[in-house]
């Protein structure tokens, strides 16, 4: 086996929304136009996306064994514009993971924190638990915190350098002093206390606005 990956997209409620054809990237998809309407919004509002930016699926169905009209199915993703080399027309869509995964801090566009966790996990070799912890430091900027359980094998000022030179917006938001980025190794990790597991994402900044009310 020399490729594996998804050939299609699909979920309970609204059936098989998109296909993979052989030219297409994990994670990208044909949308099946017979049956699925897609739209994809902003992140915070119901307005339509522009271009290929970064926003929620939702899909309405016209199949007539369940036909859905608007159904969300938590997943972000974005518009694929370019012609594929199948010769389908139908238009193409990249998954780009969960709506709960992705953040938006210090005014900055939507990030997957899944993409924060690999480039962590690639460029440093850290394969222990780690958290990203959004809140605000003492001046009311908005911080965001990286966690780890454990020590990379970078400095604290290392990795900090190389994060901000792979996600651009957060360096241009500190320069801005829109965000506060800060690092902490050997840190206890916050833990799911029904599940048990570690969430990727702490949000404490809705709480905390809320407490100071």
């Amino acid at each position: 086996v020399e490729l594996v990956q998804s050939a299609i997209y699909a979920s309970l409620d609204a059936g098989v929304s998109g296909y993979a054809c052989s030219h297409c990237p994990e994670g990208t998809f044909h949308l099946i136009t017979q049956t699925q309407w897609l739209e994809i919004l902003q992140i915070d509002n119901d307005i339509p996306v522009k271009g290929n930016e970064i926003g929620r699926l939702i899909f309405s169905s016209n199949r007539q064994s369940q036909p859905l009209q608007r159904y969300e199915l938590g997943d972000i993703g974005r518009w694929v514009s370019n012609h594929c080399p199948c010769g389908s027309a139908e238009p193409k869509f990249e998954l780009l993971g969960r709506l709960g995964d992705t953040i938006k801090i210090g005014g900055t566009p939507p990030t997957d924190c899944k993409s924060i966790q690999a480039f962590i996990e690639q460029r440093s070799g850290y394969q222990d638990a780690l958290q990203i912890r959004l809140d605000y430091n003492t001046n009311h900027q908005e911080r965001l915190s990286l966690r780890f359980s454990g020590e990379p094998k970078l400095t604290s000022t290392q990795l900090k350098e190389a994060i901000l030179s792979h996600f651009p917006h957060f360096d241009r938001a500190v320069c801005d002093q829109r965000l506060n980025v800060q690092i902490e190794y050997n840190t206890p990790i916050t833990q799911n206390p029904h599940s048990g597991k570690f969430p990727l994402v702490i949000d404490l900044r809705n709480s905390l606005v809320h407490a100071t009310l």
